[in-house]
């Protein structure tokens, strides 16, 4: 009797575990935080990936402004934000890549205090400027 009363309180506890934990997301609206000014490629992939999250999501996603830098102050910023998934940024070559190269020291770590989420966008505006310069010389 002891053995089939633990057997049905064991299920039980395993069916209603995951009711507990479960956490409705979002509850609020989301801030997406983007490095560069308004007008550029980045803000325009910002806002249209805004209006997507917004309208699956089924809250607004607000385009947060943090330009300057190289962007360094919005990966600063998000680096000492909570990971709960109401602030993703938009990082760029600058933050990441750039400003580890030229700046003798950063307040946050590139790799350590970031975890990619998926790849948003491309340019080749690098590779275009390199041409340019090479045939232009």
């Amino acid at each position: 009797m002891h053995t089939l009363r633990r057997a049905v309180i064991g299920t039980l506890l395993i069916i209603a575990a995951p009711l507990v934990e479960a956490q409705t997301y979002p509850s609020k609206p989301v801030r997406l935080i983007v490095p560069c000014p308004a007008a550029g490629d980045v803000d325009a992939v910002s806002r249209l990936l805004a209006g997507k999250l917004g309208g699956t999501l089924g809250l607004p996603v607000i385009v947060e402004k943090r330009a300057g830098a190289a962007g360094t102050m919005r990966a600063d910023q998000m680096a000492k934000s909570a990971p709960d998934g109401y602030a993703p940024a938009k990082i760029t070559a600058s933050s990441h890549a750039l400003a580890p190269s030229v700046l003798k020291t950063l307040p946050y770590d590139p790799l350590a205090d970031f975890t990619p989420v998926s790849l948003t966008a491309s340019t080749r505006t690098s590779s275009r400027l390199a041409r340019r310069c090479r045939h232009a010389s």
